[in-house]
C-alpha cells in the first residue's frame, strides 16, 4: 500500500509542479536609441520576420535628462502608454502595434487612432507632459522612423520638441528563456519531499 501511495505522490507532485511553474517567456526585445537616450521595446513574437508586432512593454535604460526622463519602464510603473489615459478622449486605443520590414530592418508604420493622430506615445507616470513619441514628428505628423521627445503639453494634445531616428532593431528573440519559479513552486517541492519522506518511513516500519 505504501508503495502505491509513494508512486501516487510522485505523480501528483510532478503534475502540480508543471501546473504552477511559469515556464518560458515568449517575446522579442527591440533596442531603440536616439542621442542621449536608449531603451527597449518588448513585443509578442518568437522570431523577427516581416510583420506586425504588439507592444507588451517599454523601458528607458539610459537618459541624458534624468530629471525629466528617469530610468524606468511601463511594467515597473514609471511610464505609461498614453493610449490608456482616459483624460484624453481622442487617445489611441491599445493594444499598440507596429509593422516591421525585415529586408530593410525598419519600421514601416505604427498603429494609431483618435483625434490626435499620434503613433506610440509613452509618458511619465508622474507627469504625463514628459513624453516620447515613436513614429511621430514634432508637429504631430506621422514619420515611422522617428522618435520625438519633449516636455510640452497643450489642451488639444502633445507638442513634442526634438526628433531623431529611433534606430529600432530586434536584439533577442528567445522563446526558451527559463522562467523563475514562483514561491508556490518551492512550497510544492517542500510538501512533495515531506510526503515522500513520510511514506518511506511508513514502509520501513512495516
Amino acid at each position: 500500500m505504501s508503495h502505491k501511495l509513494r508512486r501516487t505522490g510522485i505523480i501528483m507532485f510532478t503534475a502540480l509542479s508543471f501546473l504552477y511553474y511559469p515556464g518560458s517567456s515568449v517575446a522579442i526585445v527591440w533596442d531603440w536609441s536616439v542621442t542621449g537616450f536608449n531603451g527597449t521595446l518588448e513585443t509578442t513574437g518568437t522570431t523577427p520576420v516581416s510583420g506586425t508586432y504588439t507592444l507588451t512593454n517599454f523601458e528607458l535604460t539610459s537618459s541624458s535628462d534624468l530629471s525629466n526622463f528617469p530610468l524606468g519602464s511601463i511594467s515597473g510603473g514609471q511610464y505609461q502608454n498614453e493610449a490608456g489615459d482616459s483624460v484624453d478622449t481622442g487617445a489611441i486605443v491599445p493594444p499598440q502595434t507596429f509593422t516591421w520590414d525585415a529586408g530593410s530592418n525598419t519600421v514601416t508604420s505604427w498603429s494609431n487612432s483618435g483625434t490626435f493622430g499620434f503613433a506610440l506615445l509613452i509618458s511619465s507616470s508622474a507627469d504625463d507632459t514628459t513624453v516620447l513619441g515613436f513614429g511621430v514628428n514634432p508637429d504631430g505628423t506621422e514619420n515611422s522612423t522617428m522618435l520625438t521627445i519633449g516636455t510640452n503639453a497643450f489642451d488639444f494634445g502633445f507638442v513634442l520638441s526634438e526628433s531623431a531616428q529611433h534606430n529600432l532593431a530586434p536584439r533577442s528573440f528567445d522563446s526558451g528563456q527559463a522562467g523563475t519559479p514562483e514561491p508556490s513552486t518551492f512550497v510544492l517541492a517542500i510538501l512533495g519531499l515531506l510526503f515522500l519522506t513520510m511514506t518511506g518511513r511508513r514502509r520501513r516500519r512495516r
